[in-house]
């Protein structure tokens, strides 16, 4: 009986439920997002996003090579301020070894401030720290156009690529991961943030329990040896025009990590992440991902097995003007 009247319900009213419940989940998301983003404490994943895109900003400057003005005094210094809060909260980094080598770059620049007084505190800041210097290469790089590549190649590596749900049982090891993590790393973000993150899952207990939690095993993925969780770290965004780029840079790196994995020979296939609020809740608690990161996708994957398998064609439809190609 009560499955009855849910029916009837669902078909009487079942646009309106859908709308409120699209309203619903988007003020959740959008209280996650003022949650660890605006009305977050500032915490070192804050405070690395402030030096990140001050680096990004310095640099950027010092690729104006027309430009007589001079720029950056105030970025500079907020990276050294926000370099000796990062450090004594949290102790070394990369990010202090990248960031001293750009504010030597910096303070190299012809166009970098003329203030002395804040030269000096620039130039004492990369002298307590000189031991860094070198350790990465930044400051600004020639760009040309590349070298001819085998299109032909190219096209055959990315039209071989297909979704596949079934593999054997040998692990996916931690030395692939990384490399696929490599090739991923080449992924455009806003401001060279870098905010997307990989979790793995490869114990069958935990996997079983993300399956279900998003819509169950639907008669494949159980067969996964790993479960990759790709998110965005919200925290790395400080404005509201923002509230989206979480989702943005997640699916672009998200792509490139598949066509990693393709790369290095490894199976895989995308599981749409169910966004609703008490799933997405339950789906953090189960996972231990911080509330801070929005899950992207779910990437089921495996090594492939020695025999061929079955899987759908999914034909694409040709390229139309006035459907899918506007030229204005």
């Amino acid at each position: 009986m009560k499955n009855i009247l849910q029916k009837i319900k669902r078909k009487m009213f079942g646009r309106s439920l859908d709308k409120l419940a699209c309203r619903d989940n988007f003020i959740y998301d959008c209280n996650t997002f003022f949650a660890n983003c605006l009305d977050g404490d500032k915490g070192k994943d804050q405070i690395m996003t402030q030096i990140m895109l001050a680096i990004h900003q310095l640099e950027k400057g010092m690729s104006f090579t027309k430009s007589a003005r001079i720029f950056g005094e105030e970025k500079a210094l907020s990276i050294i301020r926000n370099l000796r809060s990062f450090t004594k909260k949290y102790g070394n980094h990369h990010i202090v070894s990248l960031a001293t080598n750009v504010l030597a770059a910096y303070l190299d620049n012809p166009n970098s401030t003329q203030n002395k007084q804040s030269r000096t505190i620039i130039a004492s800041y990369i002298d307590e720290n000189k031991s860094l210097l070198g350790l990465y290469t930044t400051g600004t790089k020639i760009v040309k156009e590349p070298r001819p590549f085998d299109e032909k190649l190219i096209k055959e590596f990315f039209f071989s690529r297909n979704s596949v749900r079934e593999f054997s049982d040998e692990p996916i090891t931690d030395e692939e991961i990384m490399q696929v993590m490599e090739f991923a790393s080449c992924t455009p973000t806003a401001c060279n943030r870098q905010t997307s993150r990989v979790h793995v899952y490869r114990d069958k207990a935990l996997m079983n329990k993300l399956i279900e939690n998003q819509l169950g095993n639907q008669n494949w993925c159980d067969n996964a040896t790993v479960i990759f969780v790709i998110t965005s770290n919200v925290s790395c965004f400080n404005s509201s025009y923002e509230h989206v780029q979480a989702f943005v840079d997640g699916g672009l790196y998200a792509m490139n990590f598949e066509w990693g994995l393709h790369l290095y020979h490894i199976a895989s296939c995308y599981k749409m992440y169910v966004r609703l609020t008490e799933v997405d809740k339950a789906f953090h608690e189960i996972s231990g991902i911080p509330d801070n990161e929005f899950p992207i996708v779910l990437i089921l994957a495996g090594h492939y097995k020695k025999e061929p398998i079955i899987s759908p064609k999914s034909a694409r439809l040709p390229i139309e003007k006035g459907l899918n190609l506007f030229i204005h």
